[in-house]
């Protein structure tokens, strides 16, 4: 991918091709423009620190659908930027829970010291005081279909595991998965929520995933390198299976954001290219040997 319109280290676009677009908050969310011929969506809103919204005129008048795949604050906060936006009901109450500007302060500090290039660039005061007040919420389910024009069908599909409300979306007709934080190269946290952080969901979700990928040969993650190949889903479903097997020699895991979601011990465990951290509660949700 190579970036081009916007040089800021806030939000960086990166063209994939002529129909597919990412714009990188920050050096660390990936959210994506799919181009169709007679509507646009927009996959994630990211935090929203600043107002990206001239990039994506930028690049396309057309009007523009706005899906969140999930409800986390690094995901969905920047749903303020728009009047109407598509997200599952289970994770809108945990998104409001993180629409408060002490917990936007403070992410905003940890930003600054992991990526100090946007400091300067982002208006604290303003930014802490944004709320939902002029956003529509608009519940999805599975089964729901975004038509783009042109074939470009946006298929929606519930994938718990990373959190209640989390959805991939498939475009069939450009054979590409678009995963949120559920399918990752990335770190992936299995302890931000006790109640939806489960093993035996995302097993589950796993799995339907490759039922599906008959139907696509990419996946776009919104954390870390993209494209992922099909084959991360084996490396997934086997880092869980080997935390169960081979977990005794696991370390600790130090974040300071890390902290402010929990403050039970956190472990790490390396699967071929697979790292996922967990909690002893999550590991209540592992699966049985059989």
């Amino acid at each position: 991918m190579r970036a081009m319109f916007s040089d800021s280290p806030a939000c960086r676009v990166q063209k994939i091709d002529d129909h597919l677009y990412c714009l990188l908050e920050v050096n660390l969310v990936c959210m994506y423009l799919i181009l169709g011929s007679e509507k646009a969506m927009l996959l994630d809103t990211g935090y929203g620190y600043t107002d990206y919204r001239p990039l994506i005129r930028a690049i396309t008048d057309l009007p523009l659908v706005v899906v969140n795949t999930h409800g986390h604050p690094d995901h969905a906060l920047g749903s303020y930027l728009f009047k109407d936006v598509y997200m599952a009901e289970e994770d809108y109450e945990n998104l409001c829970c993180h629409c408060n500007p002490v917990l936007k302060k403070a992410s905003l500090e940890f930003r600054y010291q992991i990526f100090p290039e946007c400091r300067g660039l982002i208006e604290e005061e303003a930014y802490c005081q944004t709320d939902f007040s002029d956003t529509r919420f608009h519940f999805i389910q599975e089964g729901e279909i975004f038509d783009l024009g042109g074939g470009q069908l946006m298929e929606i599909y519930s994938m718990q595991g990373h959190s209640d409300g989390s959805v991939c979306v498939l475009d069939r007709k450009n054979r590409r998965f678009f995963s949120g934080d559920i399918i990752t190269c990335n770190n992936i946290w299995c302890f931000t929520d006790p109640k939806e952080n489960s093993f035996e969901k995302m097993l589950y979700s796993y799995e339907k995933a490759k039922k599906l990928s008959g139907f696509y040969d990419e996946i776009y993650s919104a954390h870390g390198k993209n494209p992922i190949a099909v084959s991360i889903l084996d490396e997934l479903i086997g880092c869980i299976y080997d935390i169960r097997d081979h977990r005794e020699r696991d370390p600790l895991f130090c974040s300071k954001l890390a902290d402010t979601v929990t403050n039970l011990p956190k472990y790490s465990h390396q699967y071929k290219s697979v790292l996922m951290i967990y909690t002893e509660e999550t590991l209540k949700t592992l699966p049985h040997h059989s």
